[in-house]
């Protein structure tokens, strides 16, 4: 399954998702650009 969160600053994406990261321990989180150490480059 696949949740996106999408939406202009401020609008509460960040503690939507420590909501979901919370509810389900096995939820592998991610975001574009910058998941990853070679994306922050």
């Amino acid at each position: 399954m696949y949740v996106i969160f999408e939406g202009i600053d401020t609008c509460g994406k960040t503690t939507q998702i420590a909501l979901l990261k919370n509810r389900f321990k096995d939820a592998i989180i991610t975001k574009e650009p910058g998941g990853t150490a070679f994306g922050k480059e």
